[in-house]
């Protein structure tokens, strides 16, 4: 195991394989991860290897209400990734992007 930042564990290979099956199997338009705000700068040692892995279109953030989501949304779009926040809905045409 690796440690990428705390609490985040990825078990190398495994996970990665998984979801890259699952990617193929699927081919989706849009490939969103779901991060939370409140690991602030962090977030991007949780985007990074997952993008690399499969190649990501975007990361949804959520607790936005934080103190530390800029650094989260900062980080995330350093990366390379786009960034979107869910209104008060969860369905694809309620989630905005941060520009």
């Amino acid at each position: 195991m690796k440690c990428l930042g705390p609490p985040i564990l990825i078990v190398l290979g495994k996970i990665d394989k998984g979801m890259k099956d699952v990617k193929k199997l699927l081919n989706p338009t849009e490939v969103l991860l779901v991060v939370d705000a409140m690991t602030g700068l962090e977030a991007a040692a949780l985007v990074a290897p997952i993008n690399v892995a499969i190649e990501i279109t975007g990361a949804i953030l959520t607790k936005r209400d934080g103190d530390s989501r800029g650094g989260a949304a900062l980080s995330v779009k350093e990366v390379g990734v786009a960034v979107y926040t869910a209104g008060t809905d969860v369905k694809p045409a309620d989630l905005t992007k941060v520009e």
